[in-house]
């Protein structure tokens, strides 16, 4: 589909739907929770548009994916 797709999995303890959901959040002002991820998700969104950055899926007990989304032609 034109896209590159890079996943880092793990298995370990997994986060909740909930905690997923917040991990892009802005946990408004003097918050520093994530700011890494949401600063390399923007990053991504800013350079290549609204269609690609970071993707988490996650399950208790199960693990973590992450995927990283750009652009077939960044290479």
């Amino acid at each position: 589909d034109g896209q590159v797709r890079i996943q880092v999995k793990d298995d370990g303890v997994g986060m909740s739907a909930e905690k997923v959901a917040t991990l892009l959040e802005d946990g408004g002002e003097g918050s520093l929770d994530h700011i890494g991820l949401r600063n390399v998700h923007e990053r991504i969104r800013l350079h290549f548009g609204q269609a690609y950055g970071l993707r988490f899926e996650s399950q208790v007990h199960q693990g973590t994916t992450v995927t990283i989304v750009l652009p077939g032609s960044v290479a």
